[in-house]
Parts: C-alpha cells; sequence; structure tokens
C-alpha cells in the first residue's frame, strides 16, 4: 500500500481507470466489468476502517484473473459471487448478467467493503496478495509454492516458467524486499507432480510395471516418449543422416545437427540409463526387474581394444591383399610389392601378403 493512499478517497475518475484495467485483463475470458452506483459511496464508507485503495482494488481484480478468471466466466449469467482478498479483508460481491446488446457477459461489482470474517451463502473466489513487506519470508515462500501446487500436474514445462509464474504472482504494484531469495525458496517446496521437468533436459516421468527396462521418458521442449522409442528414433534418425551423407548433402545434415534434438535424445538415454542404474543400486520396489548393464556401454579403451581385435583378425586371417599380375598391378606396384613394402620396415610376409611373425 502507498503511503500516500493511506487516507485518500475514491474517485469516479479513480474508478473509471480502475473499470478500464479490470475490463483489459477479464476482457480475455470474455467479460466486461462494470461498478454500481453505491459501490463508489461503500469503498470511501468510514466502516471499511482503514480506506480502501485503488492499489488495493487493483491488486485485488489482478489476481482474481490469476487464480479463478476462467471458473469465473464459466458461472455463466445470474450467478452471484464474492471476490475476497484474505491479506486486507476486501470483499466485493457481484453479479453476472448477460448483455444481449454487446453479446457479452457482464460482471457487476455490486459493492465492497472491509471486513473480516465475511460471511456470505453465495460462492467465494479468495485470494492472498502476498507482497507485503511486513510478511515474513517463509511465509510468503510457502504461500507461493502452495499457489504454485494448485495447478494441474504437468502445469510448468521448465524451471524459467516456474519462476515467472511466481515472481508474477510476487510483484505486481509493488516489490516485495527480497523476492529472489523467497523465490528460490518457494521453488523448493513445489511438488513435482505440477512440474512438466526435474532434470535440465530429461527425466523418467513414470516408470513401467511391465519393463522396467522401459520406463516412459520426458524430454523438454519435445514431449513424452517411451525409451525403447527414443532409441529405435535415434536409429532412424542417424541412418537417415547416413544416406545423406551418401548423396552428399552435407549442407541438410548440418542444419538437422543443429537443431539439436538428436543430441538432445541421445542425453536422454545416457540419463535415463544412469538413473536406472543408480535406482537398481539403491534397491527397493522400483529396482526390481532393471538389468545390470554399462551405463556408457563399452569405455573407450573396450572399444578400441574390440577395433584393434578385428584389424588383427582381419589381418592373420585375410592378408593385408595379394597382388595378382593383370588384376591389380599396376606400373608401380608389381606381385612381389608386398614383400618389398614389409621388408622397409624390418617385416616377413608369406606369398598371399600374410604376416609370418607379427600380430601372431
Amino acid at each position: 500500500m502507498k503511503l500516500d493512499e493511506l487516507d485518500k478517497k475514491i474517485t469516479q475518475s479513480d474508478l473509471d481507470a480502475l473499470e478500464v484495467f479490470a475490463d483489459r485483463i477479464f476482457g480475455k475470458v470474455g467479460i466486461d466489468v462494470e461498478f454500481t452506483r453505491h459501490f463508489l459511496d461503500r469503498v470511501n464508507d468510514d466502516r471499511n476502517g482503514e480506506q480502501i485503495t485503488g492499489s488495493e482494488l487493483t491488486r485485488l481484480f489482478k489476481q482474481e484473473y490469476k487464480r479463478w478468471g476462467k471458473p469465473i466466466a464459466q458461472m455463466g449469467p445470474d450467478a452471484e459471487a464474492v471476490m475476497k482478498d484474505l491479506q486486507t479483508d476486501i470483499n466485493m460481491p457481484f453479479a453476472l448478467r448477460w448483455d444481449r446488446d454487446n453479446n457479452e457477459l457482464d460482471l457487476i461489482v455490486k459493492t465492497v467493503m472491509r471486513k473480516k470474517d465475511f460471511k456470505t451463502s453465495n460462492k467465494e473466489f479468495p485470494v492472498e496478495s502476498i507482497i507485503e513487506d511486513r510478511e515474513d519470508r517463509t511465509d510468503v515462500a510457502d504461500r507461493l509454492a502452495d499457489l504454485a501446487n494448485s495447478q494441474i500436474t504437468g502445469y510448468f514445462s521448465s524451471e524459467d516458467e516456474l519462476h515467472d509464474f511466481m515472481y508474477n504472482e510476487l510483484t505486481s504494484d509493488e516489490d516485495y524486499h527480497d523476492g529472489g531469495k523467497t523465490i528460490d525458496w518457494a521453488m523448493g517446496r513445489v511438488n513435482d507432480d505440477v512440474k512438466g521437468y526435474i532434470g535440465e533436459d530429461s527425466e523418467i516421468w513414470q516408470w513401467n510395471k511391465e519393463d522396467p527396462n522401459n520406463p516412459e521418458v520426458y524430454i523438454q521442449g519435445y514431449g513424452r516418449l517411451m525409451l525403447n522409442q527414443i532409441e529405435d528414433s535415434i536409429v532412424g534418425k542417424l541412418k537417415e543422416l547416413t544416406k545423406m551423407a551418401e548423396r552428399g548433402n552435407f549442407e541438410q545434415i548440418q542444419k538437422l545437427l543443429d537443431r539439436d534434438i538428436l543430441q538432445l535424445m541421445m542425453k536422454s538415454v545416457v540419463d535415463t540409463k544412469a538413473e536406472l542404474q543408480a535406482t537398481r543400486k539403491r534397491g527397493g520396489p522400483k529396482s526390481r526387474g532393471i538389468n545390470k548393464e554399462s551405463i556408457l556401454g563399452n569405455t573407450l579403451e573396450d572399444e578400441l581394444a574390440e577395433k584393434f581385435a578385428e584389424v588383427k583378425k582381419s589381418v592373420t586371417e585375410y592378408g593385408v591383399g595379394k597382388i595378382v599380375p593383370g588384376v591389380n598391378t599396376t606400373v608401380d606396384v608389381g606381385p612381389n610389392e608386398i614383400k618389398k613394402q614389409a621388408a622397409k620396415f624390418g617385416n616377413k610376409v608369406s606369398k598371399d601378403g600374410l604376416p609370418k611373425k607379427n600380430l601372431r
């Protein structure tokens, strides 16, 4: 609340400006806001105790729209309810009427009062202003977390989106003096089920009871797939890239690689397998049925050893090649060329090009 507003009464021009603001935000759900003549008298009534200010009313409309905009619109014509600010004790009874001339739903604010424990038989839409400096930071963080936890499953698709949601709730007309730390505390209190993310890039979204080695994986910015579907997709993409390379279409390959989706998928597979192995190692119900495997497959050393073994087998079993006169001889390469070249390195080969001692 601004200091210069403490005793300032609301004027008709103030009310007109408030109506324009309320129309702008509630217009997104097809509602036009109007005030009765009685509202102006009651907003300045001494029975309110403290003067109801323009900032309080603006914030109340903003918070009501964010939390209850769509539910209010879904009530339809002839419904009555109360907007309620639990922090400032401001109550605004309203009625919904259908405007046939303008083909829209009118929200008519009948009156307003600052009264604690206001009683009504109509439906209430409570909100809480959470930016007052006098509030304890922990309480503010709890309220932010509660507000986030009231959203539907998977509502927040990224950490940044969750942060922005909390920031918008924390700062309206005023700034909270320590908003950064408060938001950090609040984000730690948000339940995983309303997050569409856990890690930065991917996470196990749902464990698979029928096949523990094939969970459903959420990939940030892409969606949810079974692990084997991601692996099949990677294989398909690599095959397509190979075909493009064979056609010499490297420019298109570069464009596809620049999109990062292939790298993201590959990382999600590695991260998921790492999480599976970590779960298997921890034990417990979720670990049952998870196969033991190396997270990254063979190590680089193992891969090199395998490659060397393949080359060794190829050379020892099939030789490095046999030069046949008239088949693969040239002006510079004769039938004894392999022996000549091997001798330069101190090696001896048979007539078929097989090494006599080396690599055996």
